[in-house]
């Protein structure tokens, strides 16, 4: 009923055991060189720096638009012609710049950390600065959105009292709310234009009267074209026109006032001259009103006031630098004549 099958256990093992000998008695092949790796042409952006960080850049710049310059690729100056991997401070000094892209007005943001092989980090909104569109364009988008409490006490002003500045007797509970959305677009390394809407709101106040500086619902706060890296003198020459924020020097004397809800903002035109030693910034703008009446509708600059001047930076010290200015502030619907103030100094 059975049948007999012979057993395959014998003709197994004999033929490991042949194998075994055969492997034992051949000669061990002799090595063979590695074929050399294939130059990379750092020029087409795809001689990656060895570390991730500088992998994951050219694979965002390959595949996601981002219009990282052209030296963001390795030269050939490492180990099979990649470059070498990032060391701690260097990673540490990209990260460093990116912690100060944001400047106090935002059309001097330097997003250019995201070109540096050694930055290997993801900060929200990088995903949306440096974006090629087209051959040419390099597109920047961002923004801010910002809340503060205020608890005021015999400082809030009814409206039955004019010095809104002063002691008033009221005291209010109540909440500022402050969105910025910018968009700024460079054609090339010469032209650009940059354009950043400001909405402010104040809400659960209980007295009726609302500062100037607190509530401005959904205006233009920077609006301007550019032209700018022109050679001249020995320097780079930039030229502005359209409305912009201006800050010089400390903020001493004239500043976009960031501490308000609202922040000024100018417009005009304003000529930068940048050198090896000396920095020259000239300028001539009209504030913009901004009161009560124009807290629903686009600002427009205020044609009887106008402020202009040069200020001057020195940069040839050993320490510090030199500053210069002239500022000139003309008011002509105030009094009967108007007023101009004049101011010159300096600061170190």
């Amino acid at each position: 009923m059975f049948r007999h099958i012979p057993s395959v256990m014998p003709l197994a093992s004999a033929i490991l055991l042949l194998l075994n000998g055969v492997t034992h008695a051949t000669p061990p092949l002799p090595k063979q060189p590695a074929p050399p790796l294939p130059e990379v042409d750092a020029s087409d952006n795809h001689g990656l720096d060895a570390s991730p960080a500088s992998a994951r850049l050219g694979t965002r710049n390959a595949t996601d638009g981002h219009a990282c310059c052209t030296n963001c690729g390795c030269a050939s100056s490492g180990e099979h012609g990649c470059c070498k991997a990032c060391t701690c401070k260097e990673k540490k000094a990209a990260s460093a710049k990116a912690v100060n892209a944001y400047k106090g007005v935002y059309y001097a943001n330097d997003f250019s950390y995201l070109c540096d092989p050694c930055y290997g980090d993801c900060l929200l909104g990088d995903q949306l600065k440096r974006l090629a569109v087209g051959d040419c364009w390099t597109v920047d988008v961002g923004g801010e959105y910002r809340m503060r409490f205020h608890s005021e006490q015999n400082i809030r002003n009814s409206g039955a009292v004019v010095n809104n500045l002063g002691l008033t007797g009221n005291d209010d509970d109540f909440l500022l709310h402050r969105t910025r959305l910018f968009v700024n677009a460079e054609y090339g390394s010469h032209f650009r234009f940059y354009g950043e809407m400001l909405d402010a709101v104040s809400e659960f106040e209980t007295n009726p009267v609302t500062r100037p500086i607190e509530e401005n619902r959904a205006d233009m706060q920077n609006l301007f074209a550019e032209v700018r890296g022109v050679e001249v003198g020995g320097g780079k020459l930039t030229a502005r026109i359209g409305r912009q924020e201006i800050l010089l020097g400390n903020q001493r004397l004239v500043s976009p006032l960031d501490w308000a809800n609202t922040r000024r903002t100018f417009e005009g035109g304003r000529v930068i001259w940048q050198g090896d030693n000396w920095d020259l910034d000239g300028f001539w703008l009209r504030p913009m009103k901004r009161d009560a009446a124009h807290r629903e509708k686009l600002d427009a600059p205020n044609l009887d006031r106008q402020m202009y001047g040069v200020y001057g930076t020195y940069k040839g010290l050993c320490r510090d630098h030199l500053e210069a200015y002239w500022l000139a502030l003309d008011y002509e619907d105030v009094g009967p004549s108007g007023f101009r103030y004049d101011t010159l100094g300096a600061r170190y």
